[in-house]
């Protein structure tokens, strides 16, 4: 499903404000409609009623965290593909994140590289 404008949506879970900003301004320049929420609360609450083409989510946010958000998405039988933004850099839990299916892990700070392979990911990710 896309939205009406046809435009493939990406749901942007991500309580960092200035990086959300700079990530929403590239999705939006390369035509990318991006719902932005900040915690896995308030992105549970927008896929009760909406299709997302992909999910980009930090892991440690307030309220559901990203690691424990992805967990419930996946026991729900919802398989959207995920791809974390974070600083963690533990290998367990790299590995949890594999085991759940995510498609892709980018450390923090993002590098401009980042922004393009998430533009790919998008036009090339399956509905």
């Amino acid at each position: 499903m896309t939205h009406e404008s046809g435009a493939a949506r990406i749901l942007y879970v991500e309580d960092d404000s200035l990086l959300a900003s700079l990530t929403l301004a590239y999705f939006a320049s390369q035509q990318i409609e991006a719902v932005h929420v900040k915690d896995g609360e308030q992105a549970f609450s927008r896929l009760e009623n909406e299709h997302f083409k992909l999910i980009v989510t930090d892991l440690n946010m307030p309220n559901i965290d990203g690691l424990e958000f992805i967990r419930r998405l996946r026991a729900q039988g919802i398989k959207t593909p995920i791809i974390i933004t974070t600083g963690v850099t533990d290998p367990q839990v790299y590995e949890q994140l594999h085991a759940l299916g995510v498609t892709k892990i980018y450390s923090k700070p993002l590098l401009p590289a980042v922004y393009k392979e998430f533009a790919e990911l998008v036009k090339h990710t399956n509905d």
